[in-house]
C-alpha cells in the first residue's frame, strides 16, 4: 500500500467516527504537538507551532462538518485554533507577556506572508501542454491541482480580514487576561481562573469579532443574528470543552516543572 492510499484509508475510517470525537482527537493530537515542541525547542519551538497552527486552521475553516452528538453544523479550525492559546499562555507563563505578544505577532504576520505567497504562485501562468505534450503530469492532473489551491488559497478577503482581526484581539486578551486573572486571590482554582481568561479571548472575543467583522460589517449580505448564532453555537461548544482541556495541562505543567525544579 502507497502512503498517499495509507493516509486515504486513515481519513475514510475516521469519517465512520463523530465529528466532535475526530475534533477532540484532533485537539488532543495538537496538545501532545505542544508539549513536544516546548520541550525540545521551547520558545523558538512554540513560536512556530503557533505560526502553523494559524495556517491549518484557517484552511480548516473551508471544511464544512456536522456535530451529530450536539446536533450542530459548524464549519472546521476551532479545535486547533484553540491549541494556539496553550502554546501562548505556556510561552506567557515560563517567558512573559512580551514575549507572548512577539509570538502573536509574528503568527500573524507569517500567516500574511504564508497567503501572499500563494497568491503570487497562482499569478504564474500555468504551462503550456500544446508546446510542452510530454510533460510528466498529466493536464487534467495539473488543472485539478491548479483549480484545489485556487479554492484554498484565494479566499474571500472579508473572511481574511476578520480571521486575523479576531486572532489579534484574542490571542493579546488572552495574554493580558491570563496574568490579570491569577491576581484575583477570592479564586483559588487555577482551572476555574484560566477558565475565565479563556472563555472572555478565545469563546466570546475570537467568536465576536471574526463573525462581526467577517459575516456583518464586512458582508455584502450581512446574516440575520439567528442565523450568526447557528454559525456560532457549535464553535462555542467545542471552544468550552477544549479551554477546559487547556486549563488542566496548564495545571499539570506546573506540577511537573515544580516538581523539576525541586
Amino acid at each position: 500500500m502507497s502512503i498517499d492510499g495509507l493516509f486515504s484509508d486513515l481519513a475514510f475510517t475516521l469519517r465512520h467516527c463523530p465529528s466532535v470525537v475526530v475534533s477532540l482527537l484532533s485537539f488532543c493530537f495538537c496538545a501532545v504537538a505542544v508539549r513536544f515542541f516546548g520541550r525540545h525547542f521551547g520558545y523558538a519551538g512554540l513560536c512556530a507551532y503557533m505560526v502553523v497552527v494559524g495556517i491549518i486552521s484557517n484552511i480548516q475553516a473551508l471544511y464544512a462538518t456536522s456535530y451529530e452528538l450536539l446536533n450542530m453544523a459548524v464549519l472546521l479550525g476551532a479545535p486547533v485554533f484553540c491549541s494556539s492559546f496553550l502554546a501562548c499562555d505556556l510561552i506567557n507563563l515560563e517567558h512573559g507577556a512580551a514575549k507572548a505578544k512577539n509570538a502573536v505577532y509574528l503568527s500573524m504576520f507569517m500567516n500574511v506572508l504564508f497567503i501572499a505567497s500563494m497568491i503570487l504562485t497562482l499569478g504564474h501562468k500555468p504551462i503550456d501542454y500544446a508546446q510542452y505534450p510530454a510533460f510528466g503530469i498529466s493536464k487534467e492532473t495539473m488543472d485539478a491541482n491548479i483549480g484545489a489551491m485556487e479554492q484554498l488559497f484565494t479566499p474571500l478577503p472579508r473572511i481574511l480580514i476578520a480571521s486575523y482581526a479576531a486572532y489579534l484581539v484574542s490571542q493579546l486578551s488572552e495574554i493580558w487576561l491570563f496574568n490579570a486573572v491569577n491576581r484575583i486571590r477570592c479564586l483559588k482554582s487555577e482551572i476555574v481562573k484560566h477558565n475565565i481568561s479563556l472563555f472572555i479571548s478565545n469563546v466570546c472575543l475570537d467568536t465576536l469579532v471574526f463573525t462581526l467583522v467577517g459575516m456583518w460589517i464586512l458582508a455584502s449580505e450581512p446574516l440575520t443574528l439567528m442565523d450568526i448564532w447557528q454559525v456560532c453555537s457549535a464553535s462555542i461548544a467545542i471552544r468550552i470543552i477544549c479551554n477546559f482541556g487547556i486549563s488542566i495541562y496548564m495545571k499539570w505543567h506546573k506540577h511537573v516543572s515544580a516538581g523539576m525544579v525541586k
